[in-house]
């Protein structure tokens, strides 16, 4: 069983000044992955080098941790945000907008911020992974495989990818793994699946070596 460490606002205070680097992520999916994506890339936990993943959706209350980590902890915080979130029309609630509302300036923002995806946080990761994925754990009801072009059909700019690409595996995997089609289930699969360094996305190695250099774990040449 993978342990999961994350921070909640009910647990934030007694620990908040003791840690060395947060990483602030959009919800669950961000939630299950990464920590998983972090061990399999360096045998250690996120918490073992002093890194807190603080999932923002999970809690009402992002606004405040936010504040109270602008106010406190800036310099050693780094979002990882689904990169939609920029689209002036986007519906996220954390966007460079909302940020720099609550005193983030422009230079944090482009300085401590990562986007990732064309669009969101599933889509980043390669078709024939996801593919794999799928076929591991949510095979077909008629017994043939999911292939590349089953998912690259949602690559599209007026297609939501996870939302699409959830509905039709719900629709067409055998009945007994419906129940668990939902983004955190899935991305906790494919966290799981990419064990190789070269099937984790850029943007989040380049987050992980820059709370690595944070945190003091990575020295920097």
């Amino acid at each position: 069983t993978t342990e999961i460490y994350t921070l909640s606002l009910h647990d934030a205070l007694p620990i908040l000044f003791f840690e060395r680097a947060y990483l602030l992520v959009e919800g669950e999916s961000e939630e299950n992955s990464l920590p998983i994506l972090y061990r399999n890339m360096y045998g250690k936990s996120l918490i073992e080098d002093g890194i807190v993943l603080v999932p923002l959706f999970s809690c009402g209350a992002w606004k405040a941790i936010l504040t109270l980590l602008k106010k406190h902890k800036k310099d050693i915080t780094l979002l990882l945000l689904d990169e939609d979130c920029k689209n002036p029309e986007s519906c996220a609630k954390i966007t460079p907008d909302s940020l720099n509302e609550i005193g983030f300036t422009s230079e944090f923002i482009s300085g401590n911020c990562y986007f990732i995806g064309e669009k969101e946080f599933e889509d980043a990761f390669c078709s024939n992974d996801l593919v794999s994925v799928m076929n591991a754990n949510w095979p077909k009801e008629d017994g043939s495989d999911w292939t590349v072009l089953d998912i690259d059909k949602f690559r599209d700019p007026s297609k939501k990818f996870s939302v699409d690409l959830l509905e039709m595996i719900r629709k067409n995997c055998i009945k007994e793994h419906r129940n668990r089609t939902h983004k955190p289930d899935f991305a906790l699969a494919v966290a799981e699946y990419c064990q190789a360094e070269e099937q984790i996305p850029v943007p989040i190695k380049e987050v992980f070596d820059r709370l690595r250099l944070i945190s003091g774990v990575m020295q920097k040449f």
